[in-house]
């Protein structure tokens, strides 16, 4: 291969190098969080990269299964979410006209939501709920369901086996009349209908 065919491919090698660096740096999301903070702070531009290694540092120990810092920051951000309820509360408590009143009091119970919600998710991190699913079987088509019952091993030799799907206190056979029961007598209705 020629020199100059070397550096061509060189040049293109980088190209690739150099789009796929930005593709990644424009869909990066922990660089994306440091450009939010530092645009927020009004912080310098050298300060995006600081901020951008933090996050990352951050992110790789959540991935890690380390669950401290998303605790710590809803802790933190419940404990700010009360004191913006107390204090809008007390705002609206010295206001002397209704509208005023009822706007800080729709501010003060908006974050007093937000931090039942906050307390709510740290709650379901540190004990994650326990959910119990029932099978649904939908089908367009013939389907057969084993629900871990295996197949008898001989023809004919669950023919008198008892119905598992009747209740545990039932008794009898299915299908049984209640004696209980009486005919129902007339039906009085008014000749003329009310609207």
């Amino acid at each position: 291969m020629t020199k100059a065919k070397e550096q061509a491919v060189q040049k293109d090698d980088d190209d690739i190098a150099t789009k796929k660096h930005i593709a990644m740096a424009f869909t990066s999301a922990s660089l994306a969080a440091a450009h939010v903070i530092r645009k927020t702070e009004k912080l310098a531009d050298y300060a995006t990269q600081e901020i951008f290694d933090r996050i990352s540092e951050m992110c790789t120990k959540v991935s890690g299964g380390d669950m401290r810092l998303p605790e710590e920051m809803l802790m933190s951000q419940s404990i700010a979410l009360q004191r913006m309820f107390v204090d809008l509360t007390e705002k609206a408590m010295i206001q002397k006209h209704f509208p005023h009143i009822e706007g800080f009091m729709r501010m003060a119970l908006r974050a007093q939501a937000q931090c039942r919600t906050t307390l709510e998710t740290l709650a379901n991190i540190k004990n994650p709920p326990v959910v119990f699913a029932r099978q649904a079987n939908v089908t367009t088509g013939p389907q057969q369901i084993n629900n871990g019952t295996a197949p008898p091993s001989h023809a004919g030799e669950n023919e008198n086996a008892p119905n598992q799907l009747l209740d545990a206190g039932t008794q009898g056979a299915a299908g049984g009349f209640d004696t209980g029961l009486e005919a129902l007598g007339e039906i009085n209705r008014p000749e003329v209908c009310r609207r």
